[in-house]
């Protein structure tokens, strides 16, 4: 039985052997720029929430720079989970099992608060608008930051990832 709230489905073995055509995807094809990836690499051994947008709608290779750029900077044994939306992970099961292995779990705030503690190096990235903010741009969007300790005094680090423009994404630090 599927379960896609599943957080030991991850498989570093997997995502090591798709890194290789990812980086040759968004280097030659796409040719990603990446700027920030320094805000990146300070979190590498705290948990941190990475919060991104689909400025190229729910077709758009986003999801992948901004995967591929993760796993390349933190490296694919970092326990990096995306929340994936409900309609992949409870509708179209097989296509849930298949991502699930590449980090992929249900879009769901308990499930982010559950990764997040499953590994004191854990990352989250999220997606908070879904397919109802998909085509508007990330100026325009209204991303409420989380709080920086929860209740189990776990300090977040709220990196935002941005898509300059088809070929590019970046990373800042929020304060």
């Amino acid at each position: 039985m599927f379960d896609p709230d599943r957080l030991d489905a991850r498989d570093e073995d997997a995502i090591r052997s798709v890194l290789p055509i990812v980086r040759a995807a968004t280097s030659r094809y796409l040719r990603l720029r990446v700027e920030g990836a320094e805000h990146v690499e300070s979190v590498a051994r705290e948990p941190a929430l990475f919060v991104a947008n689909h400025n190229g709608g729910i077709t758009g290779p986003d999801v992948l720079c901004t995967l591929g750029t993760l796993w390349e900077t933190l490296g694919p044994s970092t326990p990096l989970y995306a929340l994936a939306h409900d309609f992949a992970m409870r509708q179209v099961t097989p296509f849930g099992r298949f991502i699930q292995k590449f980090g992929a779990i249900r879009a769901h705030p308990d499930n982010a608060t559950r990764a997040l503690a499953y590994d004191r190096r854990a990352k989250v990235l999220v997606y908070p608008g879904g397919d109802l903010e998909a085509y508007r741009h990330f100026r325009r969007r209204r991303v409420r930051k989380p709080n920086p300790v929860d209740d189990r005094g776990l300090r977040l680090t709220f990196l935002e990832s941005f898509h300059l423009d088809l070929h590019g994404v970046g990373f800042r630090r929020q304060q």
